[in-house]
């Protein structure tokens, strides 16, 4: 979806397999008022790529949930983009990720559209492995840890050594600062945290120069492939 401004383009990119969700979100943005102000200006923040051309990813947390294969997609469009946000449906809560949660009021998510795609003067967030965790305390993120490498609870409590009761409090702590409401939602969280090991695994190895082969395969040396969370 481009937007024209006086001497600027916005595009906006939304990932997603929901059809209605896309539609919805373009006739939003199409209804959102540019704001022409700074584009008059001539200036123009030194970390966008083409000062003339803006781009924007929306990319739905249920695409990431159901589409591993396209991971590596969505890892390419966070890398092309000026600006990146996460959306959803549910009222997760993502800690210090660029998030959009798509179920509060229609006015609301206008505003918050608007002022994404309109302003020019946001940084792009680094994207790294703490930065979804960032209200969990060290308990709840070692537990979270285990469970996204595919450890069921039996193996939890023994490698803990913690009792059975501590372990479901820590869970249940850390579903309520993550706004988790069911299995469901824990699990697509647990699936964004894996892409955001995916991602910063194949940021380093670009970094660094090395064979990123293991990552277009859709695997990594320290997560399973696929993973299956027992939460019983």
């Amino acid at each position: 979806m481009i937007i024209n401004h006086l001497t600027q383009t916005t595009e906006v990119n939304i990932l997603t397999l929901n059809i209605y969700l896309k539609k919805a979100l373009e006739s939003l943005i199409a209804e959102c008022p540019a704001d022409d102000k700074q584009a008059r200006s001539g200036h123009h923040p030194a970390f966008i790529n083409q000062p003339e051309h803006f781009r924007v990813a929306l990319i739905d947390t249920e695409y990431i949930y159901t589409q591993r294969g396209a991971w590596y997609k969505i890892y390419k469009e966070i890398i092309r983009a000026d600006y990146y946000v996460f959306i959803s449906l549910t009222d997760m809560k993502f800690g210090r990720v660029p998030f959009l949660p798509l179920c509060g009021p229609v006015g609301k998510i206008k505003k918050a559209l608007r002022y994404i795609i309109h302003s020019t003067g946001q940084k792009k967030h680094p994207l790294t492995r703490n930065n979804p965790l960032a209200s969990l305390s060290l308990s709840e993120k070692e537990l979270f840890f285990f469970l996204i490498s595919g450890y069921g609870m039996d193996e939890i409590f023994l490698a803990l050594g913690k009792s059975k009761k501590t372990v479901y409090q820590s869970r249940t702590s850390l579903m309520k600062k993550m706004r988790l409401t069911n299995k469901k939602d824990l699990h697509m969280m647990l699936k964004f945290c894996e892409f955001v090991e995916y991602y910063t695994f194949r940021e380093s190895t670009h970094a660094a120069g090395d064979n990123a082969s293991l990552v277009n395969n859709g695997r990594l040396p320290f997560l399973p492939n696929p993973v299956e969370h027992d939460m019983h």
